[in-house]
C-alpha cells in the first residue's frame, strides 16, 4: 500500500482527493495546505465533513511532512511555484508531482489493461505538455510510472542522451535500480527499437546485467535528432513483451521527444546563466577590498549557492611541503589554517594538487537499489590552477539533484583559473610587501644595534629582534669564546626550561658547528638530517640559521625556529625570502657584536690599573653607583671596603721605582684571592684598595675575619731577603643601613682603622 501526501485543500485539492481515495493501492497519509482559509479547513463551517471512513489528518504548514515516514508519493494540488520549489526541498527523496499527473496514472490503473495504451495516447501528452519542466522530477517520473502501468513491466528507465559526452544517462527509473542497460546501448547505437526475452538466446546478452526475462526499449528521437532512451523490462514475470506493447512504444515515444527538448532547452539556458552568475560574482567579490581569507570564505558560499552543492571546500598548496591546507568550507570549521592538511598525491584531493586535473566521482547504487535515477551524489575536485601549476584545490560534494555535465566541470574549471590567480597574485602581492617591511625593519633594528655598546645587550636585543622579523617562535644566538673555539649559547628568545627546548637547544649546538665549518646559512624543515636524535613528538618543524661575521671570522651564529608550519598562503616554514632578511640581519648582529666587544676592550683600557690589572679609581666610580641603583631596586644591600697598608712609604723606600710596582702588584694578588669573584676590585692609588661587595650586608666582620687570616699567611721580603712586616689599615661602610648616598658610603669607609684594632669584638 502506498502512502501519499495531496499538498493543497482548495477546490483543486479535493477534487483530487476523490480519485485518490479510489486507488486501491494507495492511502492518503495527510492534506497540507499553508493557506488558513483552503476549503479543507472550512467543510464543517460549509456542513460538510469528510466520513468516518475516510478521516484524513490535516497539517497547515509544509514542517508536518518531516513527522511522516514512509512516504511514497506526494501530490501537489496548489499552482504555487514557490511552494513547489519548497516541497522538493522539504520532501526530499520522495517523488512530488501535480494533480494532473497523479489523475492521469490513476485513471491509467483504474482502467483495463486492454484500454490502457488507448487512455495513454490521448491524454498523456497534454500532461507532459503542462508540466512544469524547471522542476523535472515530476516529468521522468510520469513518463516512467505510464511507461510501468501501460507496458505491464517491472521495471521502466527513461534515459537521456548526451551529446557532449556521447553517452546515456539515466533520468527517470521506476520499479529497479538506475543503471544503463546493454539493451539501452545497442538503441542508442543503432538508433531503432530492440525487443528480448529469456526465449530468444540469440539476444539473451541483453538481459545479463540484472536477470531480466524480457527487455523492450525505443528510441525517443525527431529526424536526426537523438534524445534518449525509454526502457520497460520484466525481472520478476517470464515471457516476452506482447506485439500490443511493442506497437505501443512505437506510438508513445514520439511523445516524449517535445518533453525532453524541453528539459535539453531548459538545461542548457540554466548551464549558460548558471555559468554567467557564477563568473560575475566570483569576479566582483575577488575584486573587493577585503583580506583574502575572507573573500575564499565569500566565494566558497556563493559556489555553494550557485550549484546548490551540498558542501564546498577550499584548500590551498603549501609552498614549502606542497600539502593541501584548508582555508575554508561552508561545512567545516576552520580556526586555523593547517587544521586540515592533506599530503601531495594523497587521495582525491593530493592528486589533484599534484597532476594539476579536475577529477569527478559519482556515488554508485548496489545492485537491486531502488533509489530513483539521479540519487546518486558527485564529488568533484578541482584545481585551482595558474596555468603548469596548481596553487590549491576547491572541492565540490553535488546532491542527487545536481547533474555533474561536462559543460558544468569547464565552468568550475574555469573558476579554479580565476581564483587560482587571484591566490597566486596575492600570495605574490603579500610576500613582497612582507619582504619589504620586514627589510625596512631590519634596517631599523640593526641600526639600534649598532648604537650599543653593553655585549650583552646586543645579544639579548639582537635574540629578540631576529624573532620579531622572522616571525620565529624561538631564536637561539651564539657568541664564539675570545680564547677558544665554542660557539656558546649568548642569547635566546621564545624558550623556556623544559625538555623540549632543552633538546631545541642541543639541536642548535649541531646547527651551529655545521654552518662554523662552512660559514654558509642553512634552511631546512627536515630537522632530523642534522644528525641530532629527536622526540617523536617534538614539536619544532623549521630552521633557518646562519653565521655571524666580521671580516671572514665567524663571531657568533644565529639560529630561528618555527613549530607550526601555517601562515595564510605563505607557509611558516621559512622560506628564502626568510634566508635573504636574515643575511642581511646578521650583518649588523655580526658587526654589532664586534663593535661592542670593541668598545669594551677601549673602557678596559681606561678603567684597568696598569700596573695590577685590577680596576681603577675611574672604573669604581662609575660602577658603585650601579650597583647602589641596583641594591635599591631589588631591595638588597651592598659594602664599600676601603684598605691601605700602612707605613707603605717606609717600606716601600728600599725598593727600586720597578721593584715598588712588582711590590704592589703582589699585595693587588692577595686581595685578589682573598675575596669573591663577584666582587668588585679596584686600586684607588699607591698601596690604597677598595673593594665593591654587593649583598654582604651583616656579613661584614666574615670578611674582616677572611683578610685577617689572608694577611697573617702573607710574607713580603725585602730586596735583601729580610721579611717585612705588613699591617693594614680598613674602613667599611654598608647602603642602606649606615649611607644613604654614594658619596656617604665612601666617607664612612675612608674612616681608616688598623684591622688588628678591630678583628675581635
Amino acid at each position: 500500500m502506498k502512502r501519499l501526501v495531496l499538498m493543497g485543500g482548495g477546490t483543486e485539492g479535493l477534487e483530487t482527493l476523490a480519485h485518490a481515495v479510489r486507488q486501491q493501492e494507495a492511502t492518503v497519509a495527510m492534506i497540507v495546505d499553508p493557506d488558513p482559509a483552503a476549503l479543507v479547513f472550512r467543510l464543517e463551517e460549509l456542513g460538510y465533513r469528510f466520513a468516518d471512513a475516510f478521516a484524513i489528518p490535516l497539517g497547515r504548514t509544509l514542517d508536518a511532512l518531516r513527522d511522516l515516514d514512509g512516504l511514497d508519493l506526494v501530490v501537489d494540488a496548489t499552482s504555487d511555484r514557490a511552494l513547489r520549489r519548497a516541497l522538493v526541498e522539504v520532501a526530499q527523496g520522495v517523488p512530488v508531482i501535480g494533480s494532473a499527473s497523479a489523475r492521469l496514472l490513476w485513471a491509467l490503473q483504474e482502467a483495463p489493461p486492454h484500454e490502457r495504451p488507448a487512455l495513454s495516447l490521448k491524454r498523456a501528452k497534454p500532461v507532459f505538455d503542462q508540466i512544469d519542466v524547471s522542476t523535472p522530477g515530476e516529468l521522468t517520473y510520469t513518463i516512467a510510472e505510464t511507461a510501468r502501468v501501460v507496458g505491464d513491466a517491472d521495471v521502466v528507465r527513461l534515459l537521456r542522451w548526451d551529446e557532449g559526452r556521447q553517452r546515456l544517462v539515466p533520468i527517470g527509473t521506476r520499479g529497479g535500480p538506475s543503471a544503463v542497460s546493454s539493451a539501452a546501448l545497442r538503441v542508442a547505437r543503432d538508433r531503432r527499437k530492440v525487443a528480448a526475452s529469456g526465449e530468444d538466446r540469440s539476444a539473451g546478452w541483453l538481459l545479463e546485467e540484472d536477470g531480466a526475462k524480457a527487455v523492450l526499449a525505443a528510441p525517443i528521437q525527431s529526424e536526426d535528432d537523438f534524445l534518449g532512451v525509454l526502457e520497460l523490462r520484466r525481472t520478476e514475470r517470464y515471457g516476452a513483451f506482447a506485439p500490443e506493447a511493442e506497437t505501443w512504444l512505437d506510438e508513445f515515444a514520439p511523445h516524449l521527444v517535445r518533453p525532453l527538448k524541453k528539459l535539453r532547452t531548459l538545461r542548457e539556458v540554466r548551464d549558460a546563466a548558471q555559468g554567467e552568475a557564477m563568473r560575475r560574482e566570483i569576479k566582483a567579490l575577488l575584486a573587493g577590498d577585503q583580506p583574502i581569507r575572507a573573500k575564499l570564505h565569500r566565494a566558497v558560499e556563493t559556489i555553494a549557492a550557485i550549484l546548490q552543492a551540498t558542501g564546498v571546500h577550499l584548500y590551498v598548496r603549501d609552498p614549502q611541503n606542497d600539502d593541501a591546507l584548508l582555508q575554508a568550507s561552508t561545512t567545516i570549521r576552520v580556526d586555523n589554517a593547517g587544521t586540515v592538511r592533506i599530503a601531495l598525491g594523497v587521495g582525491l584531493i593530493g592528486e589533484v594538487t599534484q597532476f594539476n586535473r579536475s577529477l569527478f566521482l559519482r556515488e554508485e547504487g548496489l545492485a537491486g537499489d531502488p533509489s530513483p535515477a539521479g540519487s546518486a551524489r558527485g564529488l568533484a575536485a578541482v584545481p585551482l590552477s595558474t596555468g603548469r601549476n596548481a596553487v590549491g584545490v576547491f572541492l565540490v560534494e553535488t546532491p542527487a539533484a545536481v547533474e555533474v555535465t561536462p559543460r558544468l566541470l569547464t565552468l568550475l574549471a574555469e573558476i579554479g583559473e580565476i581564483l587560482g590567480g587571484s591566490i597566486a597574485s596575492d600570495a605574490e602581492r603579500r610576500k613582497m610587501s612582507q619582504k619589504v617591511m620586514k627589510l625596512s625593519v631590519v634596517n631599523e633594528e640593526g641600526l639600534q644595534l649598532l648604537a650599543l655598546t653593553d655585549r650583552e645587550k646586543v645579544v639579548m636585543t639582537g635574540a629578540a629582534a631576529t624573532g620579531m622579523i622572522l616571525d620565529a617562535e624561538a631564536v637561539i644566538l651564539r657568541v664564539r669564546e675570545r680564547r677558544g673555539a665554542r660557539l656558546l649559547v649568548g642569547g635566546t628568545y621564545g624558550l623556556h626550561r623544559d625538555d623540549v627546548d632543552a633538546t631545541l637547544v642541543h639541536l642548535d649546538q649541531a646547527i651551529a658547528a655545521r654552518i662554523g665549518e662552512s660559514r654558509a646559512f642553512v634552511r631546512s624543515d627536515r630537522l632530523e638530517e642534522f644528525g641530532v636524535a629527536l622526540p617523536q613528538d617534538f614539536p619544532y618543524r623549521s630552521v633557518v640559521a646562519g653565521p655571524l661575521l666580521a671580516g671572514d671570522q665567524v663571531v657568533g651564529t644565529v639560529g630561528a625556529y618555527n613549530k607550526l608550519i601555517y601562515q595564510s598562503f605563505a607557509c611558516g616554514a621559512f622560506d628564502q625570502d626568510d634566508q635573504d632578511i636574515l643575511e642581511k640581519f646578521s650583518f649588523y648582529l655580526g658587526r654589532a657584536l664586534v663593535q661592542a666587544q670593541e668598545f669594551h676592550d677601549r673602557q678596559a683600557l681606561i678603567t684597568i690599573d696598569e700596573i695590577t690589572g685590577l680596576k681603577n679609581r675611574r672604573y669604581l666610580d662609575i660602577r658603585l653607583p650601579e650597583e647602589i641603583r641596583r641594591a635599591e631596586r631589588y631591595q638588597r644591600k651592598v659594602s664599600l671596603l676601603i684598605m691601605e697598608v700602612m707605613r707603605f712609604e717606609e717600606i716601600s723606600r728600599a725598593f727600586t721605582a720597578q721593584g715598588r710596582d712588582e711590590l704592589v702588584r703582589v699585595l693587588a694578588g692577595m686581595v685578589r684571592e682573598t675575596f669573591r669573584n663577584v666582587d668588585i676590585l679596584a686600586r684607588i692609588d699607591g698601596a690604597r684598595f677598595a673593594v665593591v661587595m654587593p649583598d654582604t650586608g651583616d656579613r661584614i666582620s666574615d670578611v674582616l675575619e677572611r683578610l685577617t687570616h689572608a694577611l697573617m699567611t702573607f710574607r713580603l721580603k725585602s730586596p735583601d731577603g729580610k721579611t717585612l712586616e705588613v699591617k693594614l689599615a680598613v674602613g667599611t661602610g654598608t647602603y642602606p643601613g649606615e649611607a644613604a648616598s654614594v658619596q656617604e658610603l665612601f666617607d664612612r669607609a675612608e674612616r681608616l682603622t688598623p684591622l688588628e684594632a678591630i678583628e675581635s669584638p
